[in-house]
């Protein structure tokens, strides 16, 4: 079971389209990400022939359209249209690239740790 106490939380591997939508709704629900301070990190990585800034910008659209999306599931309509601009606001939205899980795993634990140095392989338990 997800922990209420969650303070960040990283996705990485989902390609956030319209059959993910339901558990992202769960996972936000669970988590009131309108009202706690968790952090949300969207993490992708350059595929086919595409440009890490085509990349980054794929995503940007994508995350954007979820929260697009979740916002129409929120009883209150002004946190539906203000939940996206909220997050980036309090600095509590992000998207990063990351060659593989690996290094985000390794990158997301040393940054939420006080950038201490890490055993890779520890973190990714």
């Amino acid at each position: 079971m997800m922990s209420h106490q969650i303070k960040q939380i990283v996705f990485f591997g989902h390609s956030l389209g319209p059959a993910d939508y339901s558990y992202f709704q769960s996972v936000f629900d669970y988590l009131n990400i309108y009202e706690n301070n968790v952090k949300i990190i969207f993490g992708f990585s350059p595929y086919g022939d595409l440009s890490v800034d085509a990349a980054a910008h794929v995503q940007e659209s994508r995350v954007a359209a979820l929260f697009d999306e979740y916002g129409k599931s929120m009883d209150n309509q002004a946190h539906e249209n203000n939940l996206l601009h909220k997050l980036l606001f309090e600095n509590r939205l992000s998207i990063h690239n990351y060659k593989n899980a690996e290094e985000m795993s390794y990158f997301e634990y040393k940054r939420f740790n006080g950038g201490e140095e890490v055993n890779l392989r520890q973190s990714c338990l």
